[in-house]
């Protein structure tokens, strides 16, 4: 969808915070933007949590994608099956994935979106949600990690999983050492028992090279408290990408690929700085060095004053509405706090 076409859909709407844009709104190119860079190269994007089939930041490039969907659900996967999603192959799995091969229970709540193999906090249930989310059956599954699930190349990882995020990633050594971008629902309030935080997942990503590129951070508000408050943090999505240093380790092919995806998440620095750095990704892609030619220039005194100014009158009446008066909220749809 053309990006102007989706802030006229946010704005349309009658609250434009539910609408949840995009987090790279302001970054997304033309389909044929990355058709010029990429030519044939498919992007590889790995999808565990498929649902609801959320991944718009990703639509300028749904030419170039081959979609591998994981839901442990088979009715939603035969749903998903029957839905045109614009990409170029797709595939579909009916698997729980998990970081190792075996049954469990795992628990359907009365909202589905937060089924989960762990059970919700008591806690969290206490201050945050309505108690009406209960567990209205359980049902035996069997998990397989994802290095077991496929042998295809990976670009793209994204982990929705209410809670097991974790534990996908100890199942997934080979998988993470294909990944580019990784992006990773997590908690930073312990919403589910047992799960691991945001700060393990942290370090996990850490620990294969991988570097944070960006948080959108959820904030909540206490169910019993009427009024406007900024509200608590208590979950989130981080998009982690690879190091420079590990991105100058690969192929041309993957270069590319890692700088198109930066682009259009809106890391154009990051892109920039491996495409500097290698004499035969500038020989092999001359698109990118017009690009970046065209975007690498400070602006003048005058266009700083402009933009300034126009930040000033901004940041003054998002200062006066104060936040947006929701019980939860995140920075997609809210810019100041």
């Amino acid at each position: 969808m053309n990006v102007y076409k989706k802030i006229f859909r946010y704005l349309a709407s009658l609250n434009i915070y539910k609408s949840i844009p995009i987090y790279n709104i302001n970054w997304t190119k033309k389909n044929f933007f990355f058709k010029s860079i990429l030519h044939n190269l498919e992007i590889n994007f790995v999808d565990i949590g498929a649902r609801g089939n959320s991944s718009e930041e990703l639509d300028s490039l749904k030419d170039h994608i081959n979609y591998i969907g994981f839901d442990a659900d088979e009715n939603e996967i035969r749903r998903l099956t029957k839905l045109n999603s614009g990409y170029k192959k797709k595939k579909y799995i009916s698997a729980f994935v998990g970081n190792e091969k075996e049954y469990f229970d795992f628990h359907i709540y009365k909202k589905q979106e937060s089924s989960s193999v762990y059970k919700l906090n008591n806690t969290f249930l206490k201050w945050f949600q309505s108690n009406k989310d209960y567990i209205e059956k359980k049902i035996k599954v069997q998990s397989n990690t994802l290095d077991n699930l496929i042998n295809e190349d990976i670009d793209i990882i994204k982990l929705d999983t209410q809670g097991n995020e974790f534990e996908i990633l100890q199942g997934a050594t080979k998988s993470l050492q294909k990944a580019l971008i990784v992006e990773v629902e997590v908690e930073f309030y312990q919403i589910y028992e047992k799960q691991k935080l945001a700060f393990d997942i942290m370090k996990k990503m850490n620990d294969h090279n991988f570097e944070i590129l960006y948080i959108n951070r959820v904030f909540s508000s206490s169910k019993k408290f009427k009024g406007v408050s900024k509200g608590q943090i208590t979950f989130g999505e981080i998009l982690f990408g690879i190091s420079r240093e590990q991105a100058m380790k690969l192929s041309i092919e993957k270069q590319i690929k890692y700088c198109v995806l930066l682009i259009n998440y809106g890391h154009i620095d990051f892109a920039f700085d491996i495409f500097e750095n290698n004499n035969e990704l500038k020989q092999k892609c001359p698109q990118l060095n017009s690009y970046f030619r065209s975007v690498n220039y400070e602006a003048s005194k005058l266009k700083k004053f402009i933009r300034f100014s126009i930040d000033k009158i901004i940041f003054l009446l998002l200062f006066f509405r104060k936040t947006n008066g929701l019980k939860g909220d995140s920075d997609r749809s809210w810019p100041i706090r």
